[in-house]
């Protein structure tokens, strides 16, 4: 068993946006990782990591709503992401937005433009705080530094070591692990 399938994950909502995208789920390889991470639930579940004041879960609902009330649900899609953003399958964790670890974060994850919610540190906080890992093709905010491919994440991965556990991926990258 990898980290990947262990009891908790954080999946930003990009992926469950692009979950509905031809471009970005041209090979519906976001809809076989979500299928393959319930079928790893075994004795215990494998849990969405959220924060306690719900700015994540709000984000998944102001996000995905109309996603799921627009679809058919012939692909089963809606019912998929109903599993994962259903709260019997978060697990909350709290954020302490003046600690030691969400000060390195903020020093990375650039900081929203002003007026604009953004969730971005919160889930790479939640994610590193229990050491999984977060699934996210966020490239501009996470991963990217504009023209520099992978500055950001090669910056986060330092903040809690590469034999910790806690690491980022895109849902490409979390599918190929599986």
């Amino acid at each position: 068993m990898n980290n990947l399938t262990k009891d908790y994950i954080t999946i930003d909502t990009n992926v469950f946006v692009h979950l509905f995208s031809e471009q970005e789920n041209e090979d519906n390889h976001i809809d076989k990782l979500l299928r393959k991470l319930i079928e790893f639930e075994q004795d215990e579940k494998i849990m969405l990591l959220v924060d306690c004041k719900g700015r994540i879960t709000r984000e998944y609902y102001s996000q995905l709503q109309k996603k799921l009330d627009n679809e058919d649900n012939t692909s089963g899609r809606a019912t998929l992401l109903e599993h994962w953003i259903g709260s019997e399958n978060h697990h909350l964790v709290a954020v302490d937005f003046n600690d030691g670890l969400m000060g390195k974060i903020n020093k990375i994850v650039p900081t929203p433009p002003k007026g604009k919610r953004n969730t971005d540190r919160i889930l790479v906080y939640v994610a590193f705080k229990k050491y999984r890992i977060l699934i996210t093709n966020d490239r501009k905010d996470i991963i990217d530094c504009g023209n520099l491919i992978d500055e950001r994440r090669k910056k986060l991965r330092r903040i809690r070591g590469s034999k910790s556990g806690a690491d980022i991926l895109t849902s490409k990258e979390a599918y190929a692990k599986l």
